[in-house]
């Protein structure tokens, strides 16, 4: 994992988004796959949700890098509705040690999430993972 220079501080950025197409499980893992080799090389760590054609993800990691990742998502066909939900620094990774963590979600938990406070968002999403894996 790369290791970011001292003046570049630890990001999280989380968004949410609609798939653009019905992804299958095997869709799934691709996106995973190939997320979780940018992220390791890049020094990302996070979290991606998925329900029902809808995304929530987090990414952790150097300012930079993170920024970076978010613009490549942004610029990918794979899903459309980009919201940004948080772009802040924060004094320590939630999800150290997991490239791209993933589970599936269910519909009222996805919407409790992504309408929760900023404040508390990152937190919820640390809880969810640790209470569902």
């Amino acid at each position: 994992m790369q290791t970011a220079p001292p003046d570049d501080p630890l990001w999280t950025i989380v968004y949410v988004s609609s798939a653009s197409y019905d992804f299958t499980p095997l869709d799934l893992e691709r996106l995973l796959a190939s997320a979780r080799l940018a992220n390791d090389a890049a020094g990302i760590t996070g979290l991606l949700l998925y329900c029902h054609g809808n995304f929530m993800q987090l990414l952790e990691g150097p300012r930079s890098a993170v920024q970076a990742a978010f613009r490549r998502v942004r610029g990918s066909r794979e899903h459309h509705g980009i919201i940004e939900l948080l772009d802040e620094p924060v004094p320590a990774r939630a999800f150290a040690g997991w490239s791209m963590a993933s589970a599936g979600i269910g519909a009222e938990q996805f919407h409790q999430l992504a309408d929760a406070a900023d404040a508390t968002r990152r937190q919820l999403l640390l809880d969810f993972w640790q209470a569902n894996r």
